[in-house]
Protein backbone atom coordinates (compact mmCIF):
# COMPACT_ATOMS: atom_id res chain seq x y z
CA UNK A 1 0.00 0.00 0.00
CA UNK A 2 2.41 2.59 1.10
CA UNK A 3 4.85 2.15 -1.96
CA UNK A 4 1.66 2.30 -4.48
CA UNK A 5 1.08 5.62 -2.36
CA UNK A 6 4.71 6.77 -2.93
CA UNK A 7 4.50 5.64 -6.61
CA UNK A 8 1.43 7.85 -7.45
CA UNK A 9 3.21 10.92 -5.09
CA UNK A 10 6.42 10.63 -7.40
CA UNK A 11 4.37 10.80 -10.49
CA UNK A 12 2.34 13.74 -9.60
CA UNK A 13 5.36 15.67 -8.21
CA UNK A 14 7.22 14.45 -11.91
CA UNK A 15 3.99 16.62 -13.71
CA UNK A 16 4.55 19.30 -11.21
CA UNK A 17 7.89 19.75 -11.74
CA UNK A 18 8.00 20.20 -15.88
CA UNK A 19 5.71 23.31 -14.00
CA UNK A 20 7.84 24.58 -11.31
CA UNK A 21 11.31 24.52 -9.41
CA UNK A 22 10.16 23.72 -5.67
CA UNK A 23 12.43 26.21 -3.72
CA UNK A 24 12.08 26.54 0.15
CA UNK A 25 13.75 29.22 2.06
CA UNK A 26 13.65 28.36 6.32
CA UNK A 27 15.24 30.84 8.87
CA UNK A 28 18.11 29.51 11.21
CA UNK A 29 16.40 30.32 13.99
CA UNK A 30 12.97 28.40 13.84
CA UNK A 31 12.75 25.53 15.77
CA UNK A 32 14.48 22.04 15.07
CA UNK A 33 12.77 19.52 12.64
CA UNK A 34 13.20 15.72 13.15
CA UNK A 35 15.85 13.41 11.87
CA UNK A 36 16.68 10.26 11.65
CA UNK A 37 18.85 8.24 14.17
CA UNK A 38 21.54 7.69 11.89
CA UNK A 39 21.72 11.60 11.65
CA UNK A 40 21.62 12.00 15.16
CA UNK A 41 24.50 9.91 15.59
CA UNK A 42 26.49 12.17 13.07
CA UNK A 43 25.35 15.57 14.50
CA UNK A 44 26.99 13.94 17.91
CA UNK A 45 30.48 13.71 16.24
CA UNK A 46 30.35 17.48 15.23
CA UNK A 47 31.25 20.84 17.17
CA UNK A 48 28.37 22.44 18.50
CA UNK A 49 27.54 24.76 15.76
CA UNK A 50 28.41 22.77 13.04
CA UNK A 51 26.04 19.84 14.84
CA UNK A 52 22.97 22.62 14.84
CA UNK A 53 23.36 23.26 11.17
CA UNK A 54 23.79 20.03 10.25
CA UNK A 55 20.35 18.88 12.11
CA UNK A 56 18.53 21.74 11.14
CA UNK A 57 19.48 21.81 7.10
CA UNK A 58 18.57 17.89 7.19
CA UNK A 59 15.66 18.19 9.32
CA UNK A 60 14.21 21.00 6.90
CA UNK A 61 15.37 18.87 4.12
CA UNK A 62 12.92 16.10 5.51
CA UNK A 63 10.53 18.11 6.38
CA UNK A 64 9.81 20.21 2.68
CA UNK A 65 10.84 17.12 1.09
CA UNK A 66 7.85 15.08 2.88
CA UNK A 67 5.32 17.68 2.32
CA UNK A 68 6.31 17.34 -1.56
CA UNK A 69 6.10 13.88 -1.64
CA UNK A 70 3.41 13.38 0.66
CA UNK A 71 4.96 11.38 3.31
CA UNK A 72 6.78 10.98 6.49
CA UNK A 73 9.97 12.87 7.09
CA UNK A 74 11.86 10.24 8.63
CA UNK A 75 10.86 7.84 5.00
CA UNK A 76 12.44 10.52 2.65
CA UNK A 77 14.85 8.26 1.22
CA UNK A 78 17.77 10.97 1.75
CA UNK A 79 21.61 10.76 2.28
CA UNK A 80 23.64 13.72 3.48
CA UNK A 81 26.53 13.53 4.83
CA UNK A 82 28.73 16.01 5.92
CA UNK A 83 30.76 17.66 3.55
CA UNK A 84 28.65 15.45 0.28
CA UNK A 85 26.09 16.43 -1.58
CA UNK A 86 22.50 15.61 -0.94
CA UNK A 87 21.34 12.53 -2.48
CA UNK A 88 17.93 10.58 -2.96
CA UNK A 89 17.22 7.12 -3.43
CA UNK A 90 17.51 6.51 -7.86
CA UNK A 91 13.92 7.97 -8.63
CA UNK A 92 13.63 10.37 -6.14
CA UNK A 93 15.04 13.74 -7.92
CA UNK A 94 17.77 15.52 -6.68
CA UNK A 95 18.52 18.18 -3.77
CA UNK A 96 20.42 21.09 -3.12
CA UNK A 97 21.10 22.92 -0.51
CA UNK A 98 22.99 26.05 0.83
CA UNK A 99 23.26 27.80 4.14
CA UNK A 100 24.33 31.19 4.41
CA UNK A 101 24.33 32.69 8.61
CA UNK A 102 20.66 32.84 8.81
CA UNK A 103 18.90 30.86 6.76
CA UNK A 104 19.11 27.93 4.35
CA UNK A 105 18.13 27.67 0.64
CA UNK A 106 16.85 24.07 -0.03
CA UNK A 107 15.87 22.91 -3.85
CA UNK A 108 14.05 19.82 -5.45
CA UNK A 109 13.98 19.05 -9.11
CA UNK A 110 13.72 15.59 -10.88
CA UNK A 111 16.64 16.49 -12.74
CA UNK A 112 19.80 17.55 -11.75
CA UNK A 113 19.91 21.10 -10.04
CA UNK A 114 22.86 23.25 -7.74
CA UNK A 115 21.43 26.46 -5.37
CA UNK A 116 23.90 28.73 -3.72
CA UNK A 117 22.65 31.40 -0.73
CA UNK A 118 24.66 34.39 0.39
CA UNK A 119 23.73 37.34 2.67
CA UNK A 120 24.60 40.40 -0.19
CA UNK A 121 25.85 42.27 3.17
CA UNK A 122 28.70 39.33 3.54
CA UNK A 123 32.16 40.61 4.69
CA UNK A 124 34.75 38.56 2.44
CA UNK A 125 37.75 39.19 0.88
CA UNK A 126 36.64 39.34 -2.44
CA UNK A 127 39.73 39.96 -4.09
CA UNK A 128 41.53 37.05 -2.70
CA UNK A 129 38.10 35.30 -3.90
CA UNK A 130 38.94 36.15 -7.30
CA UNK A 131 42.07 35.66 -7.91
CA UNK A 132 41.80 31.89 -6.20
CA UNK A 133 38.57 31.14 -8.36
CA UNK A 134 38.40 33.37 -11.28
CA UNK A 135 39.98 33.06 -14.63
CA UNK A 136 42.82 35.92 -15.08
CA UNK A 137 39.87 37.46 -17.58
CA UNK A 138 36.98 37.80 -15.22
CA UNK A 139 39.65 38.62 -12.45
CA UNK A 140 40.11 41.83 -14.00
CA UNK A 141 37.06 42.70 -15.31
CA UNK A 142 35.61 42.52 -11.62
CA UNK A 143 38.63 44.90 -10.50
CA UNK A 144 38.26 47.43 -13.38
CA UNK A 145 35.41 48.19 -11.56
CA UNK A 146 34.79 50.36 -8.34
CA UNK A 147 35.82 48.48 -4.73
CA UNK A 148 32.07 48.15 -4.01
CA UNK A 149 30.72 47.43 -7.44
CA UNK A 150 33.23 44.90 -7.53
CA UNK A 151 32.88 43.04 -4.07
CA UNK A 152 28.97 42.83 -5.29
CA UNK A 153 30.31 41.42 -9.10
CA UNK A 154 32.29 38.59 -7.13
CA UNK A 155 29.83 37.24 -4.98
CA UNK A 156 26.91 37.36 -7.81
CA UNK A 157 29.94 35.46 -10.07
CA UNK A 158 30.83 33.09 -6.52
CA UNK A 159 26.97 32.31 -6.52
CA UNK A 160 27.03 31.20 -9.70
CA UNK A 161 30.01 29.34 -9.59
CA UNK A 162 28.78 27.68 -6.55
CA UNK A 163 25.35 26.63 -7.45
CA UNK A 164 27.24 25.02 -10.88
CA UNK A 165 29.54 22.85 -8.88
CA UNK A 166 27.12 21.72 -6.69
CA UNK A 167 25.10 20.78 -10.14
CA UNK A 168 27.73 18.70 -11.07
CA UNK A 169 28.16 17.48 -7.40
CA UNK A 170 31.68 18.78 -7.33
CA UNK A 171 33.75 19.89 -4.71
CA UNK A 172 36.18 23.50 -4.57
CA UNK A 173 39.78 22.41 -4.06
Amino acid sequence: MLYHQLEESLQATKVLSRRVLPLWLFKRNTPLKQITFSEEEVASQLPPKRAKEFKHSRGYARYALSQLFGIDPLEVPMTANPGEAPTLLKGWGYLSFSHCSDAILLGWCPEKLGVDLERIDRSFDHQAISRRFFNKKDHQRLFNLEEKMGQEDVLKNWVTKEAAIKWERGKLM
